[in-house]
């Protein structure tokens, strides 16, 4: 066995050399292999091999395999508890980086984090044209999606299913600061649903009249202005443009 290869591979190789032997019309028994894998053990696994040889009265590949697998754990724990502090970090090349408690910004993982959720927040109230009173929905919504978003850390997962071993659904993402519409009684005379908004001037816009004093009263104000869909009208995708002249340069 090599010693500078870990024991699960040594015992792939061994179970591979069997088999190389076997096809070569080198037939040994189970107890034969047993003995040649006791053999070639190391030093560190000597007690192992002599409390194998001394008391059991019939040996198998798979005895001495859980046997070693056994010993190799407590080895590992032994090496784990002899290196500590920075020797362990310089063992699995891990470089600390120690910060005053309680003080996240000195923490440069968390400051990226934090800086890519303002730069969503940012483009999600300019885009949306909603007051700074929604900051607080913004950075929600923008932790939310990041928690959507798939990571190359994880295997192109994302948090979310890493978290409840389920994939995310998107069906429910909306753009911020859409229209929403509340739904009203299920009469027939009556719309189905309402929306409200208030521009700036304060004054109230409603799409749809008030319904009568029976059918219960819906009422959802949001300090943004009425979305203006007239400049759209005319709107050109640049695919669609006539294609400029290209002139060459004249010298």
């Amino acid at each position: 066995m090599d010693p500078s290869v870990d024991l699960e591979t040594n015992l792939d190789n061994f179970s591979k050399l069997s088999q190389d032997l076997a096809s070569c019309s080198e037939k040994f028994s189970d107890e034969h292999q047993t003995i040649i894998l006791l053999n070639v053990l190391p030093d560190t696994f000597k007690d192992v091999r002599n409390a194998i040889e001394y008391d059991r009265d019939s040996l198998t590949i798979e005895i001495v395999a859980n046997s070693l697998r056994i010993k190799n754990l407590d080895i590992q724990k032994q090496n784990l508890n002899s290196v500590k502090g920075e020797g362990l970090n310089k063992l699995h090349r891990i470089l600390r980086h120690k910060i005053v408690p309680y003080t996240p910004q000195q923490n440069r993982v968390a400051e990226r984090m934090n800086r890519t959720l303002l730069y969503k927040v940012r483009c999600m109230m300019i885009s949306s044209g909603l007051p700074r009173s929604f900051w607080g929905e913004a950075v929600m919504i923008a932790c939310h999606i990041v928690n959507l978003t798939p990571s190359a850390a994880l295997n192109d997962k994302t948090t979310f299913e890493m978290w409840n071993n389920m994939p995310a659904d998107y069906s429910s993402l909306r753009t911020f600061g859409c229209s929403a519409y509340s739904h009203q009684s299920e009469e027939r005379p009556n719309p189905h649903s309402e929306i409200e908004v208030e521009s700036d001037n304060n004054q109230t816009q409603t799409d749809l009249e008030e319904s009568d004093e029976t059918s219960p009263e819906f009422s959802i104000e949001h300090d943004f202005p009425v979305p203006d869909d007239s400049n759209l009208r005319n709107y050109q995708l640049a695919r669609d443009r006539v294609r400029r002249n290209i002139r060459k340069l004249q010298r």
